[in-house]
């Protein structure tokens, strides 16, 4: 019988047909990534003050500013949030609450922050409006997780490129916060229903081999739209003209509802075997092979959510199913929130987000060496340890309290943005391999709804840096990274190794070690609902030791 990864190998594990697709895929990384991280930028903290009678400075902003009268009989003190009125004796005559603020142009001129007044009672719908974003991904999993198992990867697609383009031009114009709200949360919503299929269609469309090669090059696409937008936001510092700036390309994805195929794997596992030989005879035109018979051994999948039933009624594969999930909030939470964290540990915010893509990067690379020779166990365990040493060890400069320490806080942090950036390249392919693709993308959705929820929390984690004014304020958000990630490490000790394991299409690949273990752990039932009464042909995947 011939295996899906079988006819792949015959065809062409990563031949012309498949680059082509995977350099059309990689595309979209370099927006959502600059749609996704804007807010570093924009929603940024925004220097600003009291604005006062006759006050005609619009561009430097010092605290505090002092306002003279006529006669010099009283003065005016401008802070963040309050005007202060003194006496000739230094008396606060009056406070009162400011209700017009100017705002510095050194960074951006023009923010969210400044155009909505988002500072001192309503400094809080900062962090809302990120939330709004990760609010958007979580429902976007969500339907990438119901709608890609059951109407295929591009439908899911083809919905979110109409959705990102319409939303991410939306929000331009924005007149007030709600309507920046709302378009946030559809643009994070859409970014998600592109950023899934396109990463799922060319892993499920290569060979065993090319795997990791395919699941990690993407990511530095998203590094590179890091530095795009770094870039961008370096010289466009009006954050409505950068927004439009990365809106615009957006249309060009709308082609892709017609250049990009559907997955033939999952063709296959639904039924539709006519669709996919003919994906797979085109692939083997384009690459110079010749497919030779069919795909025999994939059963069909009627009802994706029969082989969920069965891996909660399965303890090992609960077990996996959990610690994969708080995986993914952990490094979700820790990715972001050091992102968000890199205006707010000293330094300038620009260099800092280039310096951080730049590790980035190096995270990602570190995958294509360590993922193949030391296998995915090590680099997942290795590279959340490596997060949580480096984040903790930030303790020590804090308790110096020593502003001109701050280059080691920094430092600390490029080291737990390298760990948890390679942990981030390796979980997906990590968890592509533990689970079948029969439900493969519920189960890689259901572990981003928990990614989603690392995510939402996050800004709310980095912004605690706001609320303690002190070095140790500046490394608490690092502190609880770091505690994360060490524990997310340790107990991913506990999964099984995937390395050179075939792609399980179904919970029979995983299950099938022998007659009597599928008996006891699954009874009753296969990939086709029949008995499983007869030795299984087992898989190299399934010959491991698993939990």
């Amino acid at each position: 019988m011939k295996t899906f990864d079988d006819v792949i190998t015959s065809i062409g594990e990563f031949g012309m047909y498949q680059k082509r697709l995977y350099a059309i895929c990689v595309i979209p990384q370099l927006l959502t990534a600059c749609l996704t991280l804007i807010t570093v930028f924009t929603l940024n903290e925004h220097h600003h003050r009291c604005q006062i009678i006759d006050d005609s400075v619009n561009t430097t902003i010092d605290f505090p500013t002092w306002h003279y009268g006529d006669n010099s009989s009283y003065v005016v003190e401008a802070s963040k949030c309050h005007i202060s009125s003194f006496n000739g004796t230094g008396n606060v005559t009056s406070k009162t609450e400011c209700t017009a603020w100017v705002y510095s142009a050194e960074e951006m001129s023009k923010t969210p922050i400044s155009d909505f007044d988002l500072v001192c009672d309503n400094v809080v719908l900062r962090s809302h409006a990120t939330m709004a974003f990760f609010g958007g991904t979580l429902v976007g999993v969500i339907l990438a997780g119901i709608l890609g198992d059951v109407v295929g990867r591009k439908p899911v697609m083809s919905i979110g490129v109409l959705a990102l383009t319409t939303a991410s031009m939306a929000c331009v114009w924005s007149y007030n916060y709600t309507m920046f709200l709302v378009t946030r949360f559809l643009t994070g919503m859409s970014t998600l229903m592109v950023f899934a299929p396109c990463m799922v269609i060319p892993i499920e469309m290569v060979g065993p081999s090319s795997r990791v090669f395919v699941g990690i090059i993407i990511e530095l696409f998203w590094c590179a739209g890091e530095v795009i937008l770094c870039g961008l936001a370096y010289f466009v510092r009006d954050w409505r003209i950068l927004q439009l700036t990365i809106a615009v390309p957006c249309t060009l994805l709308l082609s892709y509802i017609i250049i990009v195929p559907e997955s033939p794997r999952w063709l296959l596992l639904v039924g539709r075997r006519k669709q996919a030989m003919r994906i797979l005879r085109k692939i083997a035109k384009v690459n110079g092979t010749t497919l030779t018979g069919e795909v025999t051994d994939v059963g069909r999948v009627n009802a994706s959510l029969r082989d969920v039933l069965v891996i909660l009624r399965t303890p090992k594969l609960v077990l996996r199913w959990t610690i994969i999930s708080f995986i993914w909030f952990t490094i979700s939470l820790s990715y972001y929130g050091l992102i968000l964290n890199a205006g707010r540990i000293g330094g300038n915010i620009y260099l800092n987000f280039l310096v951080s893509a730049i590790v980035e990067a190096l995270g990602y690379s570190s995958c294509l060496v360590i993922n193949d020779r030391y296998g995915r166990k090590v680099m997942n365990c290795g590279s959340l340890v490596l997060t949580g040493v480096a984040c903790l060890s930030t303790i020590l400069p804090a308790q110096l309290a020593d502003d001109s320490l701050s280059w080691i806080t920094i430092t600390l942090s490029m080291i737990g943005k390298f760990g948890v950036s390679a942990a981030f390249g390796n979980i997906f392919i990590y968890t592509s391999e533990l689970f079948p693709t029969s439900s493969r993308s519920f189960i890689l959705s259901s572990s981003n709804i928990f990614a989603r929820v690392g995510s939402l929390v996050s800004p709310y984690i980095a912004d605690l840096s706001l609320l303690v004014d002190s070095m140790f304020g500046k490394a608490l958000p690092l502190i609880i990274f770091g505690c994360l990630g060490l524990s997310a490490g340790l107990i991913s000790l506990v999964l099984p190794e995937t390395l050179n394991a075939s792609l399980p299409d179904t919970i029979h690949d995983i299950m099938s070690t022998d007659t009597r273990t599928v008996k006891r752990e699954w009874p009753g039932y296969n990939d086709r609902g029949d008995t499983l009464d007869i030795p299984l042909q087992l898989s190299t995947y399934s010959k491991r030791r698993s939990y």
